[in-house]
């Protein structure tokens, strides 16, 4: 599989996403969701602060204040981690240019806290749960941690429908237990 050019694929994919089709699919992921029975049942639910290619998770976070949100953020060795964000007021851009919680403000979570985990992707397999990240493997590095680990938090692939391809992965692409877009589950292992 030519990772490379899977991205260039995806991203092209994803740029003809118009700004409106985004926040109107984003706003239907958000309610495809929380209409979950995963979704409604978690307590704790690790998710990302959406780039400009990214379907937003904002609605669900002000929708959703009783929950216990965790946002991703890359530390100093480089390693995906998450904080727990009560307010958006603790969200600065971080050194990669993204918004992440402040680890100053924001208390780091363990990965056996996490119900749920939301994660984005380039693109994603619904017959297999393969996801293609943007290629510093932040996201399997941190699955395959806490997989061993722990194991009982379920992971879903969040992504726009266009996204969904066909993907072959490598032994260490973590999969996905479920996929969902603007038009429902795509996938679900469990």
């Amino acid at each position: 599989m030519d990772k490379q050019l899977l991205r260039r694929e995806g991203f092209a994919t994803i740029k003809a996403i118009t700004p409106e089709e985004k926040a109107n699919a984003s706003v239907a992921i958000c309610r495809q969701l929380a209409d979950t029975r995963i979704f409604r049942t978690s307590d704790v639910i690790f998710a990302y602060l959406s780039l400009s290619s990214e379907p937003s998770l904002e609605s669900l976070f002000s929708t959703y204040p009783q929950k216990r949100w965790g946002f991703s953020r890359i530390n100093d060795e480089g390693l995906l981690e998450f904080h727990h964000v009560t307010s958006i007021s603790q969200v600065a851009v971080g050194e990669y240019g993204i918004f992440e919680p402040d680890p100053e403000q924001c208390k780091k979570l363990t990965p056996e806290e996490a119900d749920l985990i939301l994660v984005p992707g380039v693109a994603f397999d619904a017959t297999s749960g393969a996801r293609l990240g943007r290629g510093r493997g932040h996201y399997d590095r941190y699955l395959s941690r806490i997989t061993s680990a722990t194991g009982p938090a379920h992971v879903m692939g969040v992504c726009f429908s266009s996204q969904l391809t066909e993907l072959n992965p490598e032994e260490h692409d973590m999969a996905m237990d479920r996929i969902i877009t603007e038009k429902g589950i795509a996938k679900s292992l469990t």
